[in-house]
């Protein structure tokens, strides 16, 4: 039986426009995976670092000589500093006064 269906089957995203919500949720959706993959990176960091000295100084020795370490911890500080203050903001909208 032909199909009669003229709708495209490989859509280029790049050429749609997509409003500010939309592209808010989608952002949302890849932080949330980011924020788990970081909370296995910090659960690691924080299993090794605790209760010995050994550990303590693996982890200063890490952030002082490793560019890609200090940029991992910025970009897990500034991300769940900014999910902080989303939450925020979310729990004023919900008892109305935004």
């Amino acid at each position: 039986m032909p199909s009669n269906d003229s709708r495209p089957v490989n859509l280029d995203l790049t050429k749609f426009s997509f409003p500010v919500p939309a592209i808010a949720s989608i952002s949302h959706r890849i932080g949330a995976v980011v924020s788990w993959v970081g909370m296995g990176f910090v659960i690691f960091v924080l299993n090794r670092t605790h209760g010995s000295r050994e550990g303590q100084l693996w982890f200063e020795q890490l952030m002082a000589n490793n560019f890609l370490a200090q940029f991992v911890a910025w970009g897990l500080l500034s991300w769940f500093g900014y999910y902080c203050l989303a939450t925020l903001k979310h729990i004023v909208q919900d008892l109305g006064y935004f």
